[in-house]
């Protein structure tokens, strides 16, 4: 049955997406916009998953080459997928489907287990290289910590040291030129006006770089983000963790605190946002941050396009690495909701 006609509100859609036993999902943008409750049971996955760095990723054609680039590439079709579902691996026949709703284009992707499952060595090796790959990830994130670490180091102690002496030289200058050129007087406190400036930059350029320490936990840490945040003046941030006491892997650590690292910077300099909210709730499976900010808001999906979008993209990335999701309500002058969901692997 040709669906690429056919409204999402009609009845026969509605059985064949919502009622079938097959389990499905519709993409917009690559994000799952709607699964069918066939598809939430298979995966324990809802709206709102990065496809693109989640399912994308263990669906595979038997060559390896990812589901994503055949939707985009062809209009409908149909290939051998695989599912890591825990330890288990699955194959399933994928088939794929364009929507045209409210002009606004949805691919409807259906899958139906294959009556021979048998998985061959070369797919069970797919999928073993895929957890090889979120390890080296790990290993990539605290190794860009490391390296943060020098070069706050170097700016800080070299550098800022350096700039700190011209200051004082110039200062000297000036204290000597004192009653002779008034000319002269003026521009070199023009001159130490400017070098103070850069040395405030310079810290903060350092401070932002520099590795956070989790010694006393990740709260703490994002504490003391909202307090320097805070004692700015502009912005009041109120974090409330509701949150059990978890020993997470310092590569998840890393990434949750850079998440809200970035979300705040955002809000500030982008959103405008005098008040913000940020809850940060973990359990066994995985952990929550949600956050609210009272700032400009914005269309996800006109800035996500944008070029200069690098702090949206990099919360995209961090999030597509852990197979979590990022559910964003904004609108122009009506603030931002930003719910993200990461999971836990043992």
């Amino acid at each position: 049955m040709n669906l690429t006609r056919f409204s999402r509100a009609t009845d026969v859609f509605n059985l064949y997406f919502k009622m079938s036993p097959q389990p499905g999902l519709l993409l917009q943008n690559h994000i799952i916009a709607e699964v069918n409750p066939a598809f939430e049971q298979l995966t324990k996955k809802k709206k709102g998953y990065l496809i693109n760095h989640s399912i994308a990723q263990v669906m595979q054609q038997q060559k390896g080459e990812p589901l994503l680039n055949l939707i985009i590439e062809q209009e409908n079709g149909e290939t051998d997928c695989l599912f890591s579902i825990g330890s288990d691996i699955v194959k399933y026949n994928c088939k794929w489907n364009r929507l045209y709703d409210e002009s606004e284009e949805t691919t409807l992707v259906l899958f139906e287990q294959m009556s021979r499952p048998q998985v061959s060595a070369y797919e069970k090796e797919l999928i073993n290289d895929l957890h090889e790959q979120r390890d080296l990830i790990a290993l990539i994130i605290e190794t860009d910590e490391y390296e943060r670490k020098k070069i706050s180091d170097f700016l800080h102690d070299e550098v800022g040291s350096l700039m700190a002496s011209c200051k004082h030289q110039l200062d000297l200058s000036l204290s000597s030129n004192q009653g002779n050129n008034n000319r002269s007087a003026e521009e070199l406190k023009k001159g130490i006006r400017m070098l103070d400036e850069s040395i405030k930059m310079l810290r903060h350029i350092a401070m932002h770089t520099a590795p956070v320490s989790y010694e006393f936990g990740l709260v703490n840490a994002i504490l003391n983000l909202v307090e320097s945040v805070n004692d700015q003046g502009d912005t009041l941030v109120k974090f409330i963790p509701v949150t059990d006491s978890l020993n997470l892997k310092k590569s998840l650590e890393i990434t949750i605190y850079r998440i809200i690292q970035e979300l705040l910077q955002n809000s500030i300099k982008h959103a405008s946002a005098t008040e913000i909210i940020l809850q940060l709730y973990s359990d066994q499976h995985g952990v929550t941050i949600t956050y609210e900010d009272n700032g400009k808001g914005f269309d996800y999906n006109k800035e996500l396009k944008k070029q200069n979008a690098i702090g949206l993209k990099k919360i995209n990335q961090r999030v597509g690495l852990f197979d979590g999701k990022m559910q964003i309500d904004s609108f122009p002058n009506q603030g931002t909701v930003i719910t993200i969901d990461l999971l836990l692997r043992s």
